[in-house]
């Protein structure tokens, strides 16, 4: 099920907010290829940070948190903002495969320098 931007502002980080902002349209097809790639790169370890955080967790240790995240004691929290995060990277995904894709059949939209850096 989709969900709103407002959600998932309740779950991410200022710098994770302004990374997942780039992968909704219209913004993602103004971004180049080589940022793409990039972006690509970077939600993953965001998203890989966000799976291994429940089991950092430690009892009675300050854990970072976003402004305004839910509380949940069952890790919901951290399983939402892994969801919203992997969302983000198949967006990402399928945009440079439709690049891709693009480049290859002789379409403009088509970037050829995405085949080069996959």
């Amino acid at each position: 099920m989709a969900r709103s931007r407002k959600t998932e502002r309740r779950y991410l980080s200022e710098e994770e907010i302004s990374l997942l902002d780039k992968t909704h349209f219209p913004e993602l097809r103004n971004v180049q290829s080589p940022d793409l790639l990039k972006l690509r790169k970077r939600l993953r370890e965001i998203r890989e940070t966000a799976g291994n955080s429940r089991k950092l967790l430690q009892p009675g240790v300050a854990q970072p948190k976003a402004i305004g995240a839910p509380q949940e004691a069952d890790g919901t929290g951290s399983k939402m903002r892994r969801d919203i995060l992997s969302a983000a990277v198949k967006r990402v995904n399928r945009e440079i495969e439709r690049r891709r894709t693009a480049g290859m059949s002789g379409h403009p939209e088509g970037e050829n320098s995405l085949n080069q850096h996959a």
